[in-house]
């Protein structure tokens, strides 16, 4: 409530938070230490609270089969909350959240939940510490990617699922080929799509992770050509630093 609410109640959020680490791991499920998660990352990510709730919450975690109801939202959230709070050493708990993950038939994953686990996982850097398990997690996203519609998909969605790739240096032409069906299944004509079509920041974002991955399947190099009208069509006032260096 305190979230939706955007509520920055910080003794209320302190005493909650107490509360919670209190209980015992068999008073939560994943649902309710997904909301946890969601809720705190949200409200405050680089607070002291929050990283104490959420290295009390890997460990509840694992004491949570991968089967015992984990969904692409639960997982999703609290990959996003580990990832904005930078708490990248609780490697036992995110390795076993990436194996729930991988757990999930592919055809339950939604577009945004795709994205956002694989860009969540992409900057806890899992892969440093597993290289195969970082592997066996984005053949699982792919997929999930490839079951998505494309018209299902927003320029955003396809920024973080290229972006996610490109960081963790995995090279994957079926999914750029399928973000590419997305972008031209976006309000883009023969010539190109339209500024409206993404952000600047999500079509930079998609020219760097095709140069990263070194692109060079021509059905896959397409978006290149998609987006770039689009890019054209953005003012320079709009544009932000990081943007713009990606571009380069």
């Amino acid at each position: 409530a305190l979230a939706r609410c955007d509520d920055h109640n910080v003794t209320l959020m302190t005493h909650l938070a107490l509360v919670a680490q209190q209980m015992h791991p068999d008073s939560f499920d994943v649902q309710s230490i997904s909301n946890l998660a969601n809720a705190y990352a949200k409200l405050d990510p680089d607070s002291d609270v929050t990283r104490g709730l959420l290295e009390f919450i890997a460990v509840v975690g694992l004491y949570l089969e991968v089967d015992d109801g984990f969904t692409p939202q639960a997982v999703s959230n609290l990959a996003n909350a580990f990832a904005k709070a930078d708490l990248v050493g609780e490697e036992a708990f995110l390795q076993h959240l990436a194996s729930a993950a991988i757990n999930i038939p592919p055809h339950y994953f939604g577009p945004q939940s795709v994205a956002n686990i694989a860009n969540a996982f992409a900057k806890l850097g899992v892969k440093d510490s597993s290289t195969a398990a970082m592997e066996r997690l984005f053949a699982h996203i792919s997929s999930a990617a490839l079951t998505q519609d494309p018209n299902s998909l927003d320029m955003q969605n396809v920024a973080n699922i290229l972006n996610a790739y490109a960081k963790v240096g995995i090279r994957d032409m079926g999914v750029v080929r399928a973000m590419t069906q997305a972008v031209d299944a976006m309000a883009c004509s023969p010539a190109g799509c339209t500024v409206e079509s993404g952000d600047p920041q999500a079509i930079a974002n998609i020219l760097h992770a095709v140069a990263v991955l070194d692109v060079r399947d021509p059905e896959a190099r397409r978006i290149v050509t998609s987006v770039l009208p689009a890019l054209l069509q953005i003012d320079p006032t709009d544009c932000q630093e990081q943007g713009v260096a990606n571009l380069d």
